[in-house]
């Protein structure tokens, strides 16, 4: 039986960096031009646009995941292009289960994929643009990965949070900043969900809670909370 939680899915705090910012040697001009031809080209205008305009602060809290429907889906260019620069980094199995979906849909096998699947197997990985803010003339675009596995018990669901930095001169980058998470084989589940404060300065603000322990017995719960702050 799933542990009913307020979210559609809960996040982990990994703060995992999918490429750095800044520093160019001279052998990284070349990828510098090319970089900047890209943010001025009409397919990243486009792109950016379907990233709605915040302003900041901005909070992605536990009302706000709860109340996420995702409206636009980014396809296989558009997360080439948001995860340009990324390092190893990058949370991997996420983005490859998202082609991975993608290139079932467009096959027209993916209905059969789901009808073969087994407990806790991946069942569906789509990603979504939320939202976009400035800082310093650096666009930050937010965005999201949700997946969700087989609906019986060993069971799991997730929508992780990243940022896109683009900024007016130099190599865009992105961060994994964050994921709701939740997972279980009844009676044990764990979940945990990172909330956001994007504050005009450039800082951003996490509250991580995680709890794990039996759907049966309160005493055997387990909640813990921790808070951080980092700047672009």
């Amino acid at each position: 039986m799933k542990y009913k939680l307020i979210l559609p899915a809960f996040l982990a705090l990994t703060l995992l960096a999918c490429g750095s910012a800044g520093k160019q040697n001279p052998e990284s001009s070349n990828d510098a031009q090319e970089d900047a031809t890209a943010r001025r080209s009409p397919f990243t205008d486009s792109l950016v646009s379907r990233f709605r305009t915040v302003t900041l602060p901005f909070e992605i809290d536990s009302a706000w995941y709860s109340g996420f429907e995702p409206t636009d889906t980014l396809s296989d260019r558009d997360l080439r292009f948001l995860l340009e620069h990324a390092a190893s980094t990058v949370d991997s199995a996420e983005v490859s289960d998202v082609f991975t979906i993608n290139a079932l849909k467009k096959a027209g096998t993916y209905n059969a994929y789901v009808d073969s699947l087994d407990l806790s197997e991946l069942k569906d990985a789509t990603a979504h643009p939320l939202a976009q803010y400035t800082v310093d003339k650096d666009r930050v675009l937010i965005w999201s990965i949700v997946r969700s596995s087989f609906e019986a018990c060993p069971y799991y669901a997730g929508t992780a949070i990243y940022l896109t930095v683009i900024p007016e001169n130099g190599n865009s980058y992105c961060k994994r900043i964050g994921d709701a998470f939740s997972a279980g084989d009844a009676p044990n589940y764990y979940f945990r969900i990172s909330e956001f404060t994007f504050q005009k300065d450039g800082r951003i603000d996490v509250l991580l809670t995680e709890e794990n322990g039996d759907d049966e017995q309160v005493e055997k719960r387990n909640q813990t909370r921790s808070a951080t702050s980092w700047k672009l």
